[in-house]
């Protein structure tokens, strides 16, 4: 399973489970890599997916 299946996957159980928190960061996480897909005009493999995460957690860990 992709790590983009598997966010979709949490996706809904977050959704079900009705844990607000959870979600928003999923979506967040869901919409970052769709973003940077849309830019580059292909896929991303998971490495990518990934490095561009921690790149988001760096930042946040910044902001703080």
């Amino acid at each position: 399973m992709s790590l983009s299946e598997t966010i979709q996957k949490d996706i809904v159980t977050a959704m079900k489970s009705k844990e607000e928190m959870k979600l928003g960061v999923l979506r967040l996480v869901k919409a970052a890599i769709q973003l940077k897909e849309v830019e580059n005009c292909a896929s991303w493999n998971d490495q990518e997916s990934i490095q561009l995460l921690q790149t988001l957690v760096q930042t946040a860990e910044g902001i703080d």
